[in-house]
């Protein structure tokens, strides 16, 4: 089947639109998912905000990209014991579990949280070239999430010559 048809897709959540819209089409067949709504002003706020999501999300890995816009527009529920009061909201998920990572590396070494501090997330730079592992080099794309993120996360040159090799042993030269 190539073709599916959700009515009155306001009532479903982020994960089951993105289930029911995955389970048509393959490979290199094109697929249609048509989402029936009633009227924008007879949805619920979160019910548009799903939608959208949705919407903008059709390429191959989005999933991850789903998860964390779910993760946003539901919350996050009671994160570490305590009632999560909406920071999450203000700020975005990725860049609350940021901080929150800093929180509690700084207090488990007894230090006393910096969070005016801005985060250091090193320079930017333009190679003129691409900087992506490319789909035939890693062709699973959790994989290749995975190892993008493992590459954004190491934090020194050794650590960086460690994946390296990693990457040489496991997936052959680039």
């Amino acid at each position: 089947a190539n073709t599916i048809v959700i009515n009155r897709a306001d009532k479903l959540g982020l994960a089951q639109l993105h289930q029911l819209r995955g389970r048509v089409g393959r490979s290199h067949h094109r697929a249609y998912a048509y989402l029936i709504t009633p009227p924008a002003k007879a949805m619920t706020e979160d019910a548009k905000k799903r939608l959208e999501a949705i919407e903008s999300l059709e390429d191959l890995g989005a999933g991850f990209t789903l998860a964390t816009h779910d993760l946003e527009i539901r919350g996050a529920g009671e994160l570490l014991g305590e009632e999560q009061s909406g920071q999450i909201h203000e700020i975005g998920f990725t860049l609350y579990m940021d901080l929150l990572e800093r929180a509690v590396e700084a207090l488990k070494a007894g230090r006393t949280p910096e969070l005016d501090r801005p985060l250091d997330h090193g320079a930017e730079i333009d190679l003129g070239l691409p900087a992506l592992l490319p789909d035939d080099y890693l062709p699973d794309v959790h994989t290749r999430l995975v190892t993008y993120k493992r590459i954004a996360s190491a934090e020194s040159p050794a650590e960086l010559k460690d994946l390296k090799v990693e990457m040489i042993d496991r997936f052959g030269l680039l």
